[in-house]
């Protein structure tokens, strides 16, 4: 069973993955850049994730 902050982290990737468009808005990103902010935004995601789970 995930823990209470696990649960929290995977409603957060899913808002992103689901809606990345809207999300690189609300970050000010232009979604042109699409490949890039998808490759620093998941990677900053898991180093956050698992510097959280530790």
């Amino acid at each position: 069973k995930k823990s209470n902050i696990e649960y929290q982290y995977s409603l957060v990737y899913k808002y992103i993955r689901d809606d990345f468009e809207q999300f690189l808005e609300s970050i000010d990103i232009d979604f042109k850049d699409e490949e890039f902010a998808k490759s620093v935004i998941l990677t900053a995601f898991f180093e956050f994730c698992d510097e959280g789970l530790q």
